[in-house]
């Protein structure tokens, strides 16, 4: 096992001078809000522990490996679904995520991200994996920076979606006080983390 990070007090969103469209994707962790959340029509809430952890693994061992094997120009030929959601093309879906992601800082205040809304841009970004999951950040240059998952396809709902999520209840709970496993070269920077004995069986 490799050596726990520290912890890290809130941050800001931190702003990248845009790179070469040919340069692979670099998925960017920092800011990835790894709980569920209810707001309206939208959940990202899991079946039970097995599915959450199968869920994690599946992005962590299959869809970044994915998304880091490509540009973002090569990924969007590849699939469709992978695209920019900006706030005059896309106004519904842009504002759909604006409003989750401020319910989640309500919810959790340690995980706000300062300056997410300031920038000129106001876009955020959509990736779809093979598995229909899709994944919400914001692509700043040649990174991808992971927000939250769209378990259910319900940014951009699918009628044809018919997973029964509506009475999903289980979610990894916050601890205080704890630091929690390094993957790679990054760390979950949190002031509560997850359950250590979960990333293990994220990542073993």
């Amino acid at each position: 096992m490799k050596k726990p990070c520290n912890l890290i007090k809130a941050k800001n969103l931190v702003q990248v001078k845009p790179e070469l469209s040919n340069v692979k994707i670099k998925f960017i962790w920092e800011y990835f809000i790894f709980t569920s959340i209810h707001y309206k029509n939208f959940t990202n809430f899991f079946k039970n522990e097995e599915h959450y952890i199968n869920s994690m693994s599946n992005l962590y061992k299959k869809i970044v490996p994915w998304v880091e094997g490509l540009t973002f120009e090569e990924m969007e030929k590849e699939n469709k679904h992978c695209h920019i959601i900006e706030k005059d093309k896309n106004p519904s879906q842009y504002s759909l995520i604006k409003k989750i992601l401020e319910e989640y800082f309500k919810i959790y205040p340690k995980l706000e991200i300062k300056n997410l809304f300031d920038d000129e841009e106001q876009s955020f970004y959509q990736i779809a994996s093979q598995s229909g999951v899709r994944l919400i950040g914001k692509r700043v240059g040649n990174k991808f920076l992971l927000f939250f998952i769209d378990c259910y396809h319900l940014i951009y709902p699918d009628e044809n979606f018919t997973e029964d999520y509506k009475n999903y209840k289980h979610t990894i709970e916050y601890k205080e006080n704890i630091t929690i496993l390094k993957l790679d070269d990054f760390c979950f920077e949190q002031e509560e983390c997850l359950e250590c004995e979960v990333l293990e069986k994220i990542t073993k």
